[in-house]
């Protein structure tokens, strides 16, 4: 995996050509294609867990959380289409 934080606005160059693939095989190619995303949140559990207890705090005071994000999948994730 590499560092490169732009590496998301590449093209996958597994996935280059989802529109020739069989429904079986793009359900596929999507559902394995997540298991980095598991692997990203699993290696980051200590972060998260840090974050979430700094945050909760500031929430039961009274604090707001300000969900931020970008792309279809932050779209999807606040059910509003992406821009």
């Amino acid at each position: 995996m590499t560092s490169d934080p732009r590496r998301t606005e590449a093209v996958h160059p597994g996935l280059a050509d989802l529109d020739r693939l069989s429904m079986h095989e793009l359900i596929h190619a999507f559902v394995d294609d997540q298991q980095d995303a598991v692997k990203a949140v699993q290696t980051a559990t200590g972060e998260l867990c840090r974050a979430v207890e700094a945050a909760l705090p500031r929430l039961q005071g009274g604090g707001r959380l300000v969900y931020a994000g970008a792309g279809p999948a932050a779209g999807w994730g606040c059910w509003t289409p992406p821009s």
